[in-house]
């Protein structure tokens, strides 16, 4: 089977779903996460939970291919649990031996032409992921458009902006903006670049959260044409596919001052 990123769009009468909401849940084995995927009226959205504090807020999930386009209009086919334990050695690094455990659950959709993609959910003790995934292609197709979106609460980012091409520019890639608030619009339409950290404060009545969390896309396969999805890279031809990982830095509280 080949993979890729992404989601989807098309045209059926609205009544068909009119008050309908799914929704998919995959929580971290220590519990501590969550993974929640939502398809409300045939568009699709997620948010994450780290215990009852909400980290990333509802977004969207979408892709655009040049013979298919994924945004709306989505009927569920079916849902799997799976269970995640994997080993593997570095060659090089800290730690030689590795182990990564999860939760995991790959949902079916189809748009109203009967096209299939698949949305694979991995739920960690320290981060969840997430990619989208296409049947086997006969050969490359080629992503025009994504819409996937991480609506992180208010907080400060570390992130860099892409350079768009030009003769004398050094890198594809600027210098990173030091504690920006989040949310704030790229210098133009390349857009932002991974990785990137983010801090949240999540007040509570008595204690105050501070969540730092990072933010990257990883490559399963090495034969993909560039690793990060932006405007600058589309159209895009593509077999394989990539993950958007969130990693869940180690949250501390702040007591409150104060009456």
């Amino acid at each position: 089977m080949k993979y890729f990123l992404l989601i989807l769009f098309f045209f059926f009468p609205n009544f068909l779903y009119a008050q309908r909401i799914n929704e998919w849940k995959t929580v971290s084995p220590n519990k501590s996460l969550q993974f929640i995927l939502s398809n409300n009226e045939g568009k699709l959205y997620y948010h994450v939970l780290s215990g009852n504090d909400i980290i990333v807020k509802s977004s969207r999930l979408g892709i655009e291919r040049a013979d298919e386009s994924f945004t709306d209009y989505l009927s569920l086919i079916n849902a799997t649990a799976t269970t995640i334990d994997e080993h593997y050695t570095l060659k090089i690094g800290k730690k030689k031996i590795n182990y990564a455990n999860a939760n995991g659950t790959s949902i079916e959709f189809k748009n109203n032409h009967n096209a299939i993609v698949y949305v694979d959910m991995r739920v960690y003790n320290d981060g969840v992921a997430f990619r989208y995934r296409f049947e086997a292609p006969a050969k490359k197709v080629t992503v025009k458009n994504e819409a996937t979106e991480f609506v992180i609460p208010e907080g400060k980012t570390w992130i860099q902006n892409y350079d768009l091409p030009a003769q004398w520019n050094p890198s594809y890639e600027g210098p990173y903006m030091n504690a920006i608030p989040a949310g704030t619009t790229a210098k133009d339409s390349s857009g932002w670049a991974f990785p990137a950290l983010f801090q949240s404060m999540i007040t509570g009545c008595l204690l105050q959260k501070v969540i730092w969390m990072v933010i990257i896309v990883v490559l399963i396969y090495s034969n993909i044409v560039k690793m990060e999805f932006t405007k600058l890279l589309f159209p895009l031809q593509v077999k394989q596919m990539v993950w958007l990982i969130f990693i869940l830095l180690q949250p501390f509280l702040l007591q409150h001052h104060g009456a």
